[in-house]
């Protein structure tokens, strides 16, 4: 049961560490739309895996996935709201206004996108599996 759970933990944080370097490039406005194909391809991959560890805590993994991501977001937008709050300059405030409402959309498409991938392929895999 510990072991498990330790288990749990450590994929938790290697998939999540993983997952905020394609962040990087799939909340950046130029190369979203390949990125967005990579975060499909990385959910399925961490489903995968998941059901091969012999994890069966899918729903634990999303919940707490969804709070992280959340919590992420919540950060960069008061850092991005920090970052407003200093330009003095009405073009470029509109500017970077729209560039950070872009980004906040690329994350909650990036996390509903992650999040789906993995729920469905997860729950695919497990009834793919002998061993359920």
């Amino acid at each position: 049961m510990i072991l498990s759970i330790v288990i749990f933990l450590i994929f938790f944080s290697i998939s999540n560490f993983l997952l905020m370097l394609i962040y990087k490039f799939s909340t950046y406005h130029k190369s979203a739309a390949w990125a967005l194909p990579l975060l499909v391809v990385f959910g399925i991959f961490v489903a995968y895996v998941f059901v091969q560890l012999g994890l069966r805590a899918i729903l634990e993994y999303v919940i707490l996935m969804v709070f992280f991501l959340a919590g992420n977001y919540q950060n960069n937008k008061k850092k991005s709201t920090q970052i407003l709050d200093q330009v003095k300059e009405i073009d470029a405030y509109k500017f970077m206004s729209e560039s950070l409402n872009k980004t906040s959309k690329y994350y909650i498409l990036s996390s509903v996108l992650y999040c789906t991938t993995f729920l469905i392929m997860s729950v695919y895999f497990y009834n793919q599996s002998p061993n359920h």
